[in-house]
């Protein structure tokens, strides 16, 4: 069984988006699980060429090792980019 969790946020750094990341990785390492982090700079909220380029980080993501992926929608702000990203995920 694969033991690794990948967690998919906007700006970690961000005080709600760390304490739910060190949430989530607490809890998992507790229970024996490494995380992945991929954290992109900016919201996606509008659709630029340094945007674009940021998603370029979900494409190296091995979606088949993963335990779980869990994604910070919030911190994401554009529905169209996680429709085309789950379809790619979960072929």
């Amino acid at each position: 069984m694969n033991k690794i969790i990948a967690i998919c946020a906007a700006q970690i750094y961000l005080w709600e988006q760390e304490r739910q990341i060190h949430a989530i990785c607490d809890c998992a390492r507790e229970r024996g699980y490494e995380v992945m982090i991929c954290n992109l700079s900016v919201k996606m909220d509008v659709e630029t060429s340094h945007s674009r380029g940021e998603l370029s980080v979900f494409s190296v993501i091995q979606y088949d090792q993963l335990a779980a992926l869990v994604v910070l929608g919030e911190s994401i702000r554009n529905d169209a980019v996680w429709q085309k990203r789950t379809r790619t995920m979960f072929r």
